[in-house]
């Protein structure tokens, strides 16, 4: 009898341990961004928001902050940070701006509700790479 109950209570303690996990992984990315590495000294790193006003960032290399970061945004600092991409006509972008086959060239991949922009430095949209450079400069990702 006691075998079963503690066998029963693993169990339950194992499932219960599975759908926390499953619901923490549900959060949607809503906004990401990510420099890729270059032959130099370019910035890497990546900036998540999620639907749960998470904000991740993995600062790679040539940063000023490595490692993993996690914090939560206030209502209002993603209201601020999600309607700077609403007011961009990200439905209409091309998904690719500037030269892309290029081994030593940083891209920035900008990620909107599910799409995807790959540019380079100084490509098109400029609008779009305003946007980054901005959040780059409010959260500190690059020097």
């Amino acid at each position: 009898m006691k075998k079963n109950v503690v066998g029963i209570l693993f169990l339950l303690l194992i499932i219960s341990g599975c759908v926390a996990s499953k619901k923490m992984n549900n959060d949607q990315i809503i906004l990401k961004i990510e420099r890729t590495p270059c032959l130099g000294k370019c910035p890497v790193y990546t900036f998540e928001i999620y639907d749960n006003k998470t904000l991740k960032y993995n600062g790679v290399k040539n940063v000023p902050n490595q490692g993993v970061r996690e914090l939560k945004l206030s209502k209002k600092e993603y209201t601020n940070l999600i309607s700077r991409f609403e007011k961009l006509p990200f439905s209409r972008y091309n998904t690719e701006y500037g030269p892309t086959n290029i081994r030593d060239i940083t891209y920035v991949y900008v990620t909107y509700k599910g799409k995807k922009v790959k540019m380079t430095q100084g490509s098109e949209p400029k609008e779009l790479l305003n946007q980054v450079r901005e959040i780059e400069k409010q959260y500190k990702l690059i020097e």
